[in-house]
């Protein structure tokens, strides 16, 4: 089996190192872990970003999905629910949506 290509991760681990505060950079980050399974990691930075910057309004979205991938329903709820309250503040209507059919499936499992 092939080993996961890190580099990228490594990469944004080095531009966060030089700008903590930067939202998307931590973003790409926890995708990044996401993508290669690294759950924890990955839930760290988005908890980390929805923290620092809560009306990053995607975080929720894919935290969701995360919590999700660990059979974690409760969590996964609570993250959509916080994120549909800060799309509403943004006025994000489309994101807020997205949140909703989330959060509609999650709960029709």
């Amino acid at each position: 089996m092939n080993k996961p290509d890190t580099s990228r991760i490594d990469r944004l681990k080095t531009f966060l190192e030089e700008d903590p505060t930067e939202s998307f950079t931590r973003y790409a980050l926890a995708m990044e872990y996401a993508k290669v399974a690294r759950y924890t990691e990955a839930l760290e930075e988005f908890k980390t970003l929805s923290k620092n910057d809560p009306a990053y309004v995607a975080t929720y979205f894919q935290m969701g999905k995360v919590y999700e991938q660990q059979d974690q329903a409760d969590a996964a709820e609570h993250a959509y629910r916080k994120g549909m309250e800060a799309a509403l503040e943004a006025g994000d209507k489309k994101t807020r949506d997205e949140l909703l059919e989330a959060l509609s499936l999650l709960k029709g499992r």
